[in-house]
């Protein structure tokens, strides 16, 4: 997944409305970092999206892709009494094109009790790959 129509910081916001529910989440991680390249530094990705934070989290909250999420909201679907459960809400993550503190802790929204556990689950699995990253560089 490449824009390489766009030079670097070309833009000072990016829009994604349902873009990165049709990429296979195996090429989410180049498709974040791919918009990230092309933002500004602290431009905004505004996503919207059908995944719940706990998915959607998983993978902005990668360390390879590295953006500073800021806030999410969950939008009433106007059509859900006609679609399945899952579709019920969209949510909308403004992420910023900036790195995450490494000590950044989960506040706010993402501190609820329906959050919480899989932003714990998700930085300790980066945290893992990370480590692992680095042996296997150490290695080679």
């Amino acid at each position: 997944f490449a824009m390489k129509d766009f030079a670097e910081a070309s833009f000072d916001v990016a829009v994604d409305k349902g873009t990165w529910d049709a990429i296979p989440k195996t090429k989410s991680r180049n498709m974040l970092r791919e918009v990230r390249r092309v933002l500004k530094p602290q431009g905004l990705y505004l996503v919207l999206t059908f995944s719940r934070p706990p998915n959607a989290l998983d993978f902005l909250l990668d360390w390879r892709v590295g953006w500073k999420v800021e806030d999410f909201i969950a939008v009433p679907n106007p059509r859900s009494s006609l679609t399945s459960e899952s579709m019920k809400n969209f949510y909308l993550y403004l992420c910023r094109n900036e790195d995450r503190p490494s000590d950044w802790v989960p506040q706010g929204k993402f501190s609820s009790p329906e959050v919480l556990p899989a932003i714990e689950q998700a930085l300790e699995f980066q945290k893992l790959t990370r480590q692992l990253s680095g042996q296997h560089q150490e290695l080679s």
